[in-house]
């Protein structure tokens, strides 16, 4: 392969990761949260939530998935606040190798003592 034509490859593939990255910021930034719900994280949908919780958090059994569907239809409906469970994601994914225990319990504590009610 010649120089330029190795330029060229990077040049290429160097614009495709630009248009590509701004075209998912659009798409992440493009839901509005529900009316009456707190504002949700600054590039976080609720959609890509789910995917969040289970990829981040190592969910492996059914159970655990179950929780974050849970968590997921209660942070939509405006029954749960968004920071609270990013936050405690946070904390939780420190805890190797595997934070769901972590996660889950920390959100029932949190959110018990907050008035939220996870059952």
């Amino acid at each position: 392969m010649t120089q330029q034509a190795t330029r060229r490859n990077w040049l290429t593939g160097g614009m495709l990761l630009v248009v590509g990255s701004l075209g998912w910021s659009a798409q992440v930034s493009g839901i509005a949260p529900p009316s009456g719900s707190p504002t949700p994280t600054p590039g976080v949908t609720i959609a890509d939530l789910e995917q969040q919780l289970k990829s981040g958090l190592k969910a492996r059994r059914p159970v655990e998935f179950d929780f974050i569907h849970l968590v997921v239809v209660k942070v939509k409906n405006g029954n749960l606040p968004i920071d609270l469970v990013q936050s405690t994601y946070l904390w939780a994914i420190r805890h190797k190798p595997y934070p769901y225990p972590y996660f889950e319990r920390g959100l029932r504590e949190r959110a018990a003592k907050a008035g939220y009610a996870l059952d």
